[in-house]
């Protein structure tokens, strides 16, 4: 990263009124690798901190750590071992391109499925048996994929977006239900625009 710096300081320089452009550095072979987490396609990735949160179309979302070399001058392609830290499991999500989303403060993760549904997790509390139960169900009321999922900063609301060109946001609220928060929600109707 300390070369990257100095590559790009040296590329830019506000007095002169040219830029010149970044020397490149090739890299063959990655620091880490590993097909070891799932066994289909992968979708969806996000570093948690040191650890990853990785979804495939695998019906789960997988928290877990490499082992990541230090310094390594690597001569082929790596294959390296994880530790699994968690399954989150999402019933619906065996359809590609489904994004999951996580609050500013990574304390919440939330995904759709193909049947119009949210599940959303306290991912701050550890998992029983490996698998962690939703923390709180959102239904669209409708039959159509929930492709991607986002917060707002503090977690008080979600926004989610489907193939039928609907965008619901839920508000968090402030009655109980089971173990969760009830969410309220409303939703918008895409429409083209012409221009």
């Amino acid at each position: 990263l300390t070369d990257l710096t100095d590559r790009l300081a040296k590329c830019h320089d506000p007095r002169k009124k040219t830029e010149r452009r970044v020397p490149a550095k090739y890299v063959q072979f990655p620091m880490y690798s590993t097909s070891k987490v799932h066994g289909n396609y992968v979708d969806c990735v996000r570093f948690m901190g040191d650890f990853v949160l990785s979804k495939s179309v695998e019906d789960e979302i997988k928290l877990w750590s490499g082992r990541y070399p230090e310094k390594t001058k690597l001569t082929r392609m790596p294959n390296h071992t994880f530790r699994s830290l968690g399954v989150y499991k999402c019933s619906g999500c065996d359809v590609w391109w489904i994004r999951f989303g996580m609050d500013y403060h990574m304390r919440h993760l939330a995904v759709g499925n193909r049947a119009g549904m949210v599940f959303i997790w306290d991912i701050t509390r550890p998992n029983t048996n490996g698998s962690a139960a939703p923390l709180v169900k959102l239904s669209t009321n409708e039959v159509s994929i929930v492709r991607q999922v986002a917060f707002d900063y503090d977690a008080n609301h979600i926004v989610a977006v489907c193939d039928n060109s609907t965008v619901y946001v839920w508000r968090r609220g402030t009655a109980k239900r089971g173990n969760g928060v009830l969410m309220k929600s409303s939703s918008v109707k895409g429409s083209s625009v012409k221009g």
